[in-house]
């Protein structure tokens, strides 16, 4: 449930709600990818910078390439999943799915709570 609230619904409302346009809004196609590359790079640098501030036990895994590359790709679904069906919660569902599948079955609640 950790995942459905922190990850899925805390982060899906800043970093895709807040941050970008609704789908609805009349604005450039430059400017909705702009908005776009913006969010995801905030997405990306949140997570190292949890670890600094509220979860250090998860530097290692947090500060390396793979994850990092692993959250971008991640945040671009996400994103893309919002912008084409309007609503929050495909992106919250998506990213409340992949959180816990690798918590779970690969090795991440291992990572992060041992």
């Amino acid at each position: 449930m950790r995942a459905f609230f922190v990850s899925g619904i805390s982060e899906e409302l800043i970093f895709r709600v807040l941050l970008l346009p609704h789908p609805t809004e009349n604005i450039s196609f430059k400017t909705k990818w702009l908005w776009g590359s913006l969010g995801l790079l905030i997405f990306i640098i949140y997570h190292p910078l949890q670890t600094i501030t509220t979860f250090p036990a998860a530097f290692a895994t947090f500060n390396h390439p793979v994850f990092l590359l692993l959250a971008a790709f991640l945040g671009i679904v996400c994103t893309l999943t919002y912008w084409r069906s309007g609503s929050i919660w495909t992106a919250i569902f998506i990213h409340w799915i992949i959180v816990s599948v690798w918590l779970v079955l690969l090795g991440g609640g291992d990572r992060l709570f041992s």
